[in-house]
């Protein structure tokens, strides 16, 4: 006796009843309003509405204790329907957290409440908020996003994201609303996920650990976008992993070697933030003053990595050539890229300043 008319099938004198029972359990599906699955947050790169709903004044006033406080999310779905659901929110970050007036925060959410949304099958996303309340520091909220964006042109082993605006509601009423700007960050087990890679966890690595044809394309990209804040074999100072603003990941089917994953670009030359500050590893007056770090390991790479990026070179201007940014915020970050070209350029160039410059010489 058949039980549930939308159960598994078997056997050849069923097949036909299977296929039509399984027709027959879509359609049921259909009239109960259950929805079709969601699209994935980060298919799309059109600009993304969200309301956040939380004790915001709470939660800045003690950014310390990285306390989770509850909120709502809320967005609407393509057919212009409400969406809504619950989530926890906590500061995140280190430098941006003290110095920022809306620091980042971290969205933690449960699978079972974020099914059929968006944020389906997720259970952590980084937010990147606007530090401060000024076209200023709009620009450098867009333009990070635009490296993130630049860096998924170079190779697809890199972090996804979202840009959104966000409007704010303090549920304790103490902060009038507001809206600005920020962007989502790909959660790094989704990305492994994706890759069919796994996160390494030491406390440090050793050169030779490293895929490095991919390592180089990382130095090569932070040398062109002024990026001197991360180091790929040691972590930061009162870290215990590998490595300061890049996680490794290792393949899982192979034994190719561990793959750079770089992230937090906002002392990068390229934006020139107020706030930011030479590395102290590396010195010098200007983070608009390019320093390469790459290893001298992989001097035999350097070709044909800046060989890539001058493939790259109009899709990665048209990235900066946005309206949204300011005119000359736009400008600016345009010119310090075709420099980076046009230094380059040059082998004599390449040869005192990359090749003459690498690390562990």
């Amino acid at each position: 006796m058949l039980s549930d008319p939308c159960m598994s099938f078997s056997g050849p004198a069923v097949r036909q009843w299977a296929r039509l029972m399984a027709a027959l359990c879509l359609v049921t599906a259909s009239l109960l309003g259950a929805r079709p699955a969601a699209a994935d947050l980060f298919d799309s790169d059109t600009e993304l509405s969200l309301t956040l709903e939380l004790p915001l004044a709470r939660l800045l006033a003690d950014k310390e204790q990285r306390e989770e406080f509850p909120a709502t999310l809320s967005y609407a779905d393509a057919d212009g329907s409400k969406r809504s659901l619950q989530i926890e929110v906590s500061v995140r970050g280190n430098t941006r957290a003290d110095l920022c007036d809306l620091p980042p925060l971290r969205i933690d959410l449960k699978p079972k409440r974020a099914a059929q949304t968006l944020f389906q099958s997720r259970t952590e996303l980084k937010l990147v908020t606007q530090c401060k309340a000024s076209t200023r520091y709009r620009d450098y909220l867009l333009l990070e996003h635009k490296i993130y964006q630049a860096y998924n042109l170079v190779t697809p082993l890199s972090l996804r994201t979202r840009l959104v605006s966000v409007t704010y509601r303090d549920t304790n009423g103490q902060i009038r609303e507001f809206t600005q700007p920020a962007f989502l960050i790909e959660d790094l087990g989704e990305t492994a996920a994706r890759l069919d890679m796994e996160r390494v966890r030491r406390p440090a690595m050793a050169p030779s650990d490293m895929d490095s044809a991919q390592q180089n394309l990382v130095e090569i990209f932070q040398y062109m976008i002024g990026n001197t804040d991360w180091s790929a074999l040691l972590p930061a100072d009162g870290e215990e992993f590998c490595c300061h603003n890049v996680k490794i990941l290792a393949p899982r089917q192979s034994a190719a070697g561990l793959v750079m994953i770089p992230y937090d670009f906002d002392q990068a030359g390229l934006i020139n933030a107020e706030y930011a500050a030479v590395s102290p590893a590396v010195g010098g007056s200007s983070v608009r003053d390019r320093v390469y770090r790459g290893r001298c390991e992989n001097n035999l790479r350097v070709e044909a990595s800046l060989q890539r990026f001058r493939e790259l070179r109009p899709a990665l201007e048209s990235l900066f050539e946005d309206a949204r940014l300011g005119s000359a915020a736009s400008r600016s970050a345009l010119a310090y890229l075709r420099d980076f070209y046009q230094l380059t350029a040059s082998q004599r160039w390449v040869k005192w300043r990359i090749y003459g410059r690498c690390l562990g010489s």
